[in-house]
C-alpha cells in the first residue's frame, strides 16, 4: 500500500491511496495548505498515516485513515515543518514535537484503545532536527549508510539555499536479485532535495525523480514530475514499467471532500 501526496498547485494537496498489489488508486481528501511529506509516514498495514500540516493560522500533527485526512487525534505544533512522526515498527509510532511533550502525550492518551499501536516520542538527541523523520525511516526500511554525513554549506547566487556536495549515500538491496537503490541528500531548495539512483540500471531513475522506494511486494515505486511508475522485479530488470499513472490531469471537484485544520 502506498499513500501519494500530490501537490498542484503549490498550496493544494490531494491524498490518494495506491494498492500496488491490485494496481488500484483510491482518491481521497483535497487540502488547501501544506502537508509536510517528509514528516509524514504510513503504518505497516497501510491503514493509518501520521502527517504534519500547516494551514492559514496554525500547524498541527494528525493521525488519520488515508486517503482521508480527518484525524483520529491531533495536536498543534509551533514551527512550520515540525511535527509528524515515523512508524518504527508495526505496533509503535514515534512522534516529533516542538511543544510541551506532556500536553502531546495527554492528547494521545485521549484516543485510548482506538488505535492498534502505541505512540511515543521520537528521540530528540539521536536525529538531526530537519531530517528527524527521514533517518529513522531509512533505517527501518533497511537502508544502510555508507559513510558519515557530508558537510552542508550556504550557497549564494544560486537556486540552492544550502548544498551538500559530499554527502555519502544510503543504499538498499532488498534481496540478492534486486538492483541496489541509492539515495543521497543534496541540500535545501524550498524544501529538502534527495537524489535517487539505480547504478546497475542506469536510465531508470534521473534527477527529476522526487521519490523512489521498494514496496512490501518488492516492487519499485517511483514518483516523477506528477507521474507514478510501478515496476515488478522482472519488468524492472527489463527496463519497462509495469504500470503508469499520470496525475497531472487531476483537478479538484467543485463539490468534493476538502480538508481543513482540525
Amino acid at each position: 500500500m502506498v499513500v501519494v501526496l500530490r501537490r498542484k498547485p503549490t498550496k493544494l494537496f490531494h491524498v490518494l491511496r495506491w494498492d500496488t498489489e491490485r494496481d488500484e488508486i483510491e482518491s481521497g481528501s483535497w487540502f488547501h495548505g501544506r502537508i509536510h511529506e517528509l514528516n509524514s509516514d504510513l503504518s505497516f498495514d497501510g491503514q493509518f498515516m501520521v502527517y504534519a500540516a500547516s494551514g492559514k493560522i496554525q500547524n498541527w500533527t494528525g493521525i488519520c485513515r488515508p486517503p482521508k485526512l480527518r484525524t483520529e487525534v491531533d495536536w498543534p505544533h509551533a514551527m512550520t515543518g515540525a511535527g509528524g512522526g515515523v512508524f518504527v515498527s508495526a505496533d509503535r509510532l514515534e512522534v516529533n514535537t516542538d511543544r510541551d511533550e506532556a500536553a502531546v502525550l495527554e492528547a494521545i492518551g485521549k484516543v485510548g484503545d482506538k488505535l492498534p499501536f502505541e505512540i511515543g516520542l521520537l528521540d530528540r538527541q539521536r536525529y538531526r532536527k530537519e531530517l528527524k523523520e527521514e533517518y529513522p525511516r531509512f533505517y527501518r526500511d533497511g537502508f544502510r549508510r555508507v559513510g558519515p554525513r557530508g558537510r552542508e554549506e550556504d550557497v549564494k547566487g544560486t537556486r540552492w539555499q544550502s548544498l551538500r556536495r559530499d554527502d555519502p549515500e544510503w543504499v538498499l538491496r532488498r534481496t540478492e536479485g534486486h538492483p541496489e537503490l541509492r539515495v543521497r541528500y543534496r541540500g535545501y531548495q524550498h524544501g529538502m532535495i534527495f537524489e535517487w539512483d539505480l547504478p546497475e540500471l542506469p536510465g531508470v531513475l534521473d534527477a527529476k525523480v522526487s521519490w523512489a522506494v521498494y514496496d512490501s511486494l518488492g516492487q519499485l515505486i517511483v514518483a516523477r514530475r506528477g507521474v507514478l511508475y510501478r515496476y515488478t522485479l522482472s519488468d524492472l530488470l527489463a527496463g519497462k514499467p509495469s504500470s503508469v499513472f499520470d496525475l497531472e490531469p487531476l483537478e479538484k471537484p467543485r463539490f468534493g471532500d476538502s480538508a481543513t485544520a482540525p
